[in-house]
């Protein structure tokens, strides 16, 4: 009998082991899956929380005018496409569709297919001052006449912007954006 028993505790510890090592791979396959989730909400709140929001401001005052792509997001804006229209024409540099072709801007950006815009951060698109006017030699009231007419421009100007984040996910594709 001695050995009938030394057999069956053979066979019981095989057999304890066994279920010891499925618990533990069950054990392991669980926690395999919690980590794999714990990692998808990770990455998507990394995905939340670096989201860029463009919009356009346009500021006309007495003395200035002109327009400004605006990050307020808290990513960065991996900007693919710039699209500007007004009265049929159709560019991605804003100073081809306005009617000024004698005027030296104070400030224009010439955009690339490709650019990046900082959280909180704004890209002037063109810009146009009194003082600036009046020292490419037009007169007070012309200078003036000529902020009036920006501003009007800016109101009939359409700008379409399609954008991404730095994850390649399209936060807006042709968004209008202005007016």
């Amino acid at each position: 009998m001695s050995v009938a028993v030394q057999v069956l505790a053979q066979d019981a510890g095989i057999f304890l082991a066994g279920i010891a090592a499925f618990l533990a791979l069950r054990a392991e396959y669980r926690s395999h899956l919690r980590f794999k989730e714990q990692l998808r909400q990770s990455r998507e709140l990394a995905e939340r929380n670096a989201r860029p929001l463009l919009h356009v401001m346009q500021h006309s005052f007495d003395n200035e005018g002109g327009l400004m792509l605006y990050n307020n997001g808290a990513g960065v804006a991996v900007v693919k496409h710039v699209a500007c229209s007004r009265a049929g024409e159709s560019s991605s540099d804003i100073v081809n569709v306005l009617g000024f072709d004698d005027v030296t801007w104070d400030e224009f950006t010439e955009l690339a297919d490709e650019f990046h815009i900082q959280p909180r951060e704004a890209l002037t698109m063109v810009q146009l001052t009194l003082d600036h006017l009046i020292e490419q030699g037009y007169s007070d009231d012309v200078a003036r006449e000529m902020l009036e007419q920006l501003e009007k421009q800016l109101d009939e100007t359409t700008v379409r912007v399609t954008y991404e984040d730095v994850f390649g996910n399209v936060i807006a594709e042709s968004e209008q954006l202005h007016p």
